[in-house]
């Protein structure tokens, strides 16, 4: 394994350029945090993600230090922090990893645990989870949630070691060790999903988005309407069913809040950029309102989109 070591802002800008071992459950569907279409707009604009750690990444990184330093005691090994290095795949280079630990070596010469893991081997990696006993309560018997499995087996494939150890803190006052061996077929799938990923993402094509779940990034990302352009869709069918939903969902929008917002998102990627659209039976509007307008958005502006069922002639 070809490790480099980076500060976090450069250690941030590498993981942009590649998928890592915590995005790629999203390419599976088995993500929590984003969709494959959320990371393939990241990807696409070489989003860093957040440059200056919270305090709650401060401190889980203060409490990683402890746990992982108290299972390596408990468990007679020694282990090497592997701050903000990074490694890439050897033969795709776009699958990229970092790690919490490495388990370099033993302390006690009579082995058992993880020392024979090690002596068989060599050495293998130590992820550490700190987890609320409440959420605990909800992962699998024996196994940890998905994505987190996905997540181990993407390291082992990316630094080529045999075995990784997921060590947990629950609730702050207990520890569970789980030890996972590198599965050959998965680390094969998980390269060749990555590979799909970037080669569509080279030919222009987006993941399929999500519904509700892409709604907010799908909005966000059709914030821009040209000044006088008007999308003719008298004609078209799919526009005026979606006009229809959405007007179907505003009368209980509390309960469908969800469902109209992703119905928006597909009429906002419908009309494009257009600031009105003529539809049958229907009024869109979404028009720009200028930064100087309203506070939260004095950056960029922002579209005002308003959709209004036509009265009827009497």
């Amino acid at each position: 394994m070809k490790l480099q070591t980076h500060s976090r802002e450069s250690w941030l800008l590498e993981r942009a350029k590649h998928v890592s071992s915590t995005e790629s459950a999203a390419l599976f569907g088995m993500s929590p945090y984003m969709t494959a279409y959320e990371l393939g707009i990241q990807k696409m604009n070489a989003d860093p993600g957040e440059i200056e750690p919270s305090e709650r990444i401060r401190w889980g990184k203060r409490l990683e230090d402890a746990i992982a330093q108290g299972i390596a005691d408990d468990y007679r090994v020694m282990i090497e922090a592997m701050d903000y290095s990074y490694a890439v795949h050897p033969t795709e280079p776009r699958m990229g990893a970092s790690f919490d630990y490495s388990i370099v070596g033993v302390t006690d010469k009579e082995l058992s645990g993880l020392g024979m893991l090690y002596e068989q081997h060599g050495p293998g990696l130590l992820e550490i989870k700190n987890v609320d006993s409440l959420v605990y309560k909800n992962w699998p018997e024996h196994d940890a949630p998905d994505h987190i499995e996905i997540q181990v087996q993407h390291q082992m494939e990316v630094a080529r070691v045999e075995w990784c150890v997921l060590g947990v803190l629950v609730g702050g006052n207990r520890t569970e060790v789980y030890t996972r061996m590198r599965g050959g077929q998965v680390g094969a799938a998980i390269v060749k999903k990555v590979h799909e990923f970037w080669h569509n993402l080279e030919s222009g094509l987006l993941p399929p988005a999500v519904m509700p779940e892409d709604a907010d990034l799908i909005i966000k990302l059709h914030q821009y309407a040209e000044p006088s352009k008007v999308f003719d869709g008298q004609d078209d069918a799919v526009l005026a069913d979606l006009c229809a939903e959405y007007q179907v969902h505003s009368f209980n929008a509390s309960q469908a809040e969800k469902a109209q917002k992703a119905i928006k998102a597909r009429i906002l990627t419908h009309i494009g950029d257009a600031e009105r659209a003529l539809v049958s039976g229907y009024n869109i509007s979404a028009s720009m309102v200028a930064p100087a307008l309203v506070k939260e958005y004095t950056r960029n502006g922002y579209r005002n989109f308003r959709l209004t069922k036509k009265e009827s002639k009497s």
